[in-house]
């Protein structure tokens, strides 16, 4: 929890190229995704890619600019919070800071990429027993804090001047899973679909 704090104070002193505008002022836009998400490696995913079988997951974050709006090229910090079940795993929350570049080679799309760093909390998609007594008893499971690491990269399309579609590939790495076992990092997979509403355009 204290690398989160220490995440959440910078965020929240963050104050671009100098600029004396308020953190609302610079907020770019809202954006909302469901997800098909599998632990495996890249492109590997046991489900295929898409994995329409998977019960999904769901996003919600906002984009603030972190560059000065160019004709092709924009920069943006952004913040959101993922929920997710990984069938006969667990269940995830998570709450990510991320940087995203896109490009606009032209007027009707958008190339997307970047990274970023999350707190995960999970709770295991089964009973939680504890040996008491030389019996099991099964016990409350309040979840384990861990660390995600991502990678992704998609395209955006407008469909207005204020909104666009957009899909987006990840991958994730989950660290650390379990010490015990001599797991120390796993890899997820998620394939999101999303529409995005601007701000900054009426």
């Amino acid at each position: 929890m204290k690398a989160l704090g220490v995440l959440c104070t910078v965020v929240l002193s963050l104050d671009v190229c100098g600029q004396e505008e308020r953190w609302s002022d610079r907020l770019e836009f809202v954006e909302g995704s469901v997800f098909s998400h599998s632990v495996s490696l890249p492109l590997r995913a046991s489900n295929q890619l898409i994995g329409l079988n998977r019960l999904p997951g769901a996003q919600i974050g906002v984009g603030v600019q972190l560059l000065r709006p160019r004709a092709r090229l924009a920069g943006h910090y952004t913040l959101s919070l993922a929920g997710y079940h990984q069938p006969d795993l667990h269940y995830g929350f998570e709450l990510e800071h991320a940087v995203r570049f896109q490009y606009r080679p032209l007027p009707w799309l958008a190339l997307e990429g970047g990274g970023g760093l999350a707190y995960l909390r999970t709770f295991e998609d089964a009973p939680v027993y504890k040996l008491e007594n030389g019996q099991y008893k099964q016990v409350r499971d309040w979840g384990r804090s861990q660390l995600n690491a991502s990678l992704h990269a998609g395209l955006a399309v407008p469909i207005s001047h204020r909104w666009s579609v957009f899909t987006h590939y990840k991958v994730i790495t989950q660290a650390p899973f379990s010490r015990k076992a001599g797991v120390l990092f796993i890899v997820h997979n998620r394939m999101a679909l999303g529409l995005r509403l601007n701000l900054q355009h009426t």
